[in-house]
């Protein structure tokens, strides 16, 4: 199971990439810093579960969306 976090504030994403690892061992986490890279990234990559911030630099979650 892949999942995708899109956040511009990295210390975030740590906290909630570490969150998914700790309740779900096995999985692959994708990390993004904004909205036009998890674009790119959702193409490219397929993941099953994005969680998307809704106000990033860019592109912002709803736009991904």
């Amino acid at each position: 199971m892949k999942f995708l976090i899109a956040d511009d504030h990295p210390i975030f994403r740590v906290g909630l990439r570490d969150l998914i690892k700790n309740n779900f061992p096995g999985i692959t986490i994708i990390e993004c810093q904004d909205g036009s890279e998890a674009l790119e990234t959702i193409i490219k990559e397929s993941p099953d579960i994005s969680i998307l911030d809704i106000d990033m630099p860019g592109k912002n979650g709803l736009d991904v969306v």
